[in-house]
């Protein structure tokens, strides 16, 4: 007799699902009903034997005799079971026997339940590859003889073995174990044996911490699924869906089927989730037919093809897996749980935001923890990865009751965050328990307040920090390079700050300083404050600065010297803006470079998944998703709007553009806060001009004969400004326009102001325009006139402190008032 032996895994594919309780009773926890070979016993034809699976059997052919074979599966044998084979046995000699084989360590060492064509029956044990009958060849009425199938069953009950054939039990063992992980089929003479099914019953009880749903919660969304009304569960591609009777138990519902074994295909849809707070999502789904080791399940975080996935398979496993920007990040492979009803069963995936935490629980008993990536959309979708037929039973999204109180850092003085009664969130700085110093508020609906407070106000919005009020103090440039500080009375401060301060931009107090090799900053006292740790990397900002050390690690400190952020904790980019007490910082994983948010105290916002992030404007920064495409987020790393732009723009006066690349006809739009389109700009046959900002109500558009327009924030034409080759926002009512001839001016009612052509003009600031004329830089006024003649090499539109940045001939930059007169006379 030969043996042919193939270990293989129980299923293919397998993914999570509920595992209810079973109490004492065993369940199915596999089955092969042999209409395909996906689990891969073992076939060929040979000389010898010819083994198939064909017609909805396995059947082994022995050419010249008797012959087995044996097959990958681990039955436990820490709980009782239940085996079952049916059996067919086509032998004209009445000794033939055909039987089950199971409990196979190695050729040595398993155990047979053998039928012969006489109606007798064995157990044997096989030690050291001799035969021990536990049972030896007994006559049995309830044995079916030759061309009828034999249910054969083993089960395992306490510490006892029970033997049924057909229904009938006819031996009761003490129980033994091989500890063998195959089960398999043996038979004597020529002939044919049959195999129907195989199935297993084990006792599946439920592991994992229990979770349940917390009794102060929103529902956003609970349905049964049982009514004619989810359109979005009908669908004419390869995962299909519809309405219907299904008769029996099953009754009213929604049928879904796929007819393909392919990746994952999706019905979708968008649910109002407020992605800021904690949120749950459950779905109980039912397996109805079809391939039983391929995916079905839960999608969430949809975004085209991008999703993540908590899917199982009817035969017992689950998976967990994110698709993002063409790549798959496999957070749990293909896992067998207890926790999961196989087959026609029931079951019940959750997906729990708890704070930082992304929790997955299969029939109510958590199944993985992983961080919480901020999920950047509320579409969520169900999905088939095999041909099969499911049924979903029941969708519930529910909210964590939002709590008046604090978020995260100080409510009292610092940073913090604070959400209100009413459901909105302050994110800033603050003072005696209220908000004062820059920060934002962020409505229950779409509002947004962003700018400078004032004992809990709003004192004026949109504010950048060097516009906040306070000593501020101006970089300044050597001929040969050195940059400095020098006060309000143009007073040096000190130099050796290249990489800390930066041109064009104001200085809040405390002052940065470099002395003796040092660059720290002078407290309010008039000393110098350093650290042989680390030095100054940027200016301050609402009273903090980054900070850098001989390794390259960076931190934060505090005006008082006190480190809030712990050097090397994050990567920082030494010349962003804390205004807002958030910092920008990037980590390299598998190869890209990522970027995060983090909060000036430490407090970790959005961990590094984005592929860039701008500067925060209105409250929103621009961001790009690891799916490549652009959104917004808030200063709690929270996305505002989905990424789904193929291009986009700042906020400015409350709109933002927007840019869809269509392979046939590209799409710019103008969006709100709340991601609302506000209107169309290729509606119009209209493409807007960088900047793409609105200002002061207009935006800057050319139509298709490239003449300049100006749009309203309804997206109106406000003015037809003609044929000129380019053109700026309004700014203190004048736009900068440009023809062949060079730059000009022209009003709100589209005349031309006095002055010009220019060779490169800057938008009027505190009343004056920078203007170049051949290689000199001027400032003049709204009538034309020079009320700063041309004499710099390069210029600054004037800041609101009422000063404007210039490079003098010397090669030096200093600082001017509107009268031209220099604050520091450069060196």
């Amino acid at each position: 007799m030969q043996k042919s032996f193939l270990i293989v895994c129980i299923a293919a594919v397998w993914i999570g699902v509920c595992g209810l309780a079973l109490g004492a009773t065993p369940t199915i926890s596999w089955r092969e009903e042999f209409k395909d070979n996906g689990d891969q016993w073992t076939v060929g034809d040979t000389e010898d034997y010819k083994y198939e699976v064909a017609g909805g059997v396995y059947a082994m052919t022995g050419k010249k005799g008797g012959r087995w074979t044996v097959h990958g599966f681990p039955i436990r044998r820490d709980s009782d079971y239940i085996l079952e084979a049916k059996i067919k046995s086509d032998s004209s000699g009445t000794g033939d026997y055909a039987g089950l084989i199971w409990d196979f360590k190695d050729r040595d060492r398993y155990y047979q339940f053998l039928v012969s064509q006489n109606g007798k029956y064995c157990i044997v044990r096989m030690e050291g590859g001799k035969a021990n009958f536990l049972v030896p060849w007994t006559a049995f009425s309830a044995v079916n003889g030759r061309g009828i199938y034999n249910l054969l069953r083993v089960s395992r009950e306490g510490k006892q073995l029970s033997f049924h054939i057909n229904g009938v039990m006819a031996k009761s063992l003490p129980y033994e174990s091989a500890s063998g992980e195959s089960i398999g089929f043996s038979f004597s003479g020529i002939q044919t044996v049959s195999v129907d099914s195989v199935v297993l019953y084990e006792q599946r009880i439920p592991v994992g911490e229990e979770l349940r749903l917390p009794s102060l919660r929103t529902a956003v969304f609970e349905s049964r699924l049982n009514e004619k009304n989810q359109s979005w569960l009908v669908s004419s591609a390869k995962l299909s869906g519809q309405f219907a009777d299904l008769g029996g138990t099953q009754g009213l519902g929604y049928l879904l089927k796929h007819g393909v074994r392919t990746g994952v295909d999706l019905l979708s849809r968008d649910f109002a989730l407020d992605l800021g707070g904690d949120f749950y999502v459950d779905l109980e789904i039912e397996w109805l037919s079809g391939d039983e080791s391929y995916a079905y399940g839960l999608a969430c975080d949809v975004i085209g093809k991008d999703y993540l996935w908590f899917g199982l398979a009817a035969n017992g496993f689950y998976q967990i897996h994110r698709f993002q920007g063409g790549d798959k990040k496999e957070l749990v492979p293909w896992t067998m749980s207890d926790n999961i009803v196989c087959y026609e069963g029931s079951n019940k995936l959750s997906v729990h935001r708890k704070g930082s935490s992304l929790i997955f629980a299969i029939n109510g008993r958590k199944v993985f923890q992983t961080a919480y990536e901020p999920w950047s959309s509320g579409r969520l979708g169900l999905g088939s990865g095999g041909a099969m037929s499911i049924r979903p039973r029941f969708l519930g999204l529910y909210q964590a009751a939002v709590l008046q109180g604090p978020i995260l850092g100080s409510n009292s003085y610092g940073w913090g965050a604070y959400r209100y009664a009413d459901g909105s969130v302050y994110v800033g700085f603050w003072e005696r328990s209220m908000p004062n110093g820059f920060g934002v508020r962020y409505g229950p609906g779409s509002s947004v307040q962003d700018g400078l407070w004032k004992d809990g106000s709003l004192a004026e919005s949109g504010m950048r920090a060097e516009d906040a009020p306070g000593m501020k103090y101006f970089p300044v440039m050597t001929a040969a390079g050195d940059l400095g500080l020098v006060d309000s009375w143009g007073e040096e401060l000190g130099f050796g700050l290249k990489g800390v301060v930066y041109l064009n931009s104001l200085v809040d107090a405390p002052a940065p300083m470099a002395e003796g090799g040092r660059i720290g900053f002078r407290s309010v006292g008039g000393g110098i404050q350093a650290s042989p740790e680390w030095d100054l990397a940027s200016p301050f900002y609402n009273g903090y600065a980054i900070v850098k050390d001989k390794k390259g690690r960076t931190g934060i400190v505090d005006s008082e010297g006190a480190i809030t952020l712990p050097l090397g904790a994050y990567a920082l980019e030494p010349g962003q803006d804390l205004g807002r007490g958030v910092a920008r910082f990037k980590e390299t994983k598998e190869g890209k470079t990522l970027y995060g948010l983090v909060g000036v105290d430490g407090t970790l916002l959005m961990p590094a998944v984005l592929l860039d992030i701008e500067d925060f404007r209105e409250g929103f920064a621009l961001a790009q998703s690891r799916n490549r495409y652009y959104g917004y987020v808030d200063l709690l790393g929270v996305w505002r709007i989905k990424p789904e732009y193929d291009g986009a723009g700042d906020f400015s006066e409350g709109l933002a553009y927007v840019f869809y690349d269509d392979d046939f006809l590209p799409w710019e739009s103008y969006i709100y806060p709340s991601g609302r389109i506000a209107f169309d700009v290729s509606e119009q046959d209209l493409y807007v001009l960088y900047p793409y900002d609105f200002s002061e109500g207009f935006l800057a558009c050319s139509d298709e004969d490239d003449n300049l327009v100006y749009l309203n924030w309804a997206g109106d034409v406000h003015l037809e400004a003609g044929a000129w080759k380019d053109g700026r926002p309004f700014s203190e009512g004048y736009a900068a326009v440009k023809d062949d001839k060079g730059w000009r001016f022209m009003d709100e009612a589209g005349s031309l102001a006095a002055g010009g052509p220019y060779r490169q003009v800057l938008s009027f600031s505190q009343g004056l325009a920078a203007v170049r004329e051949g290689e000199l830089w001027g400032y003049v006024d709204p009538e034309g006139r020079y009320a700063i003649p041309p004499a710099y090499l390069e210029a600054y539109s004037f800041k609101k402190a009422g000063l404007a940045q210039v490079k003098l001939a010397s090669g030096a930059w200093t600082w001017i008032d509107r009268e031209g007169r220099l604050l520091w006379p450069g060196r």
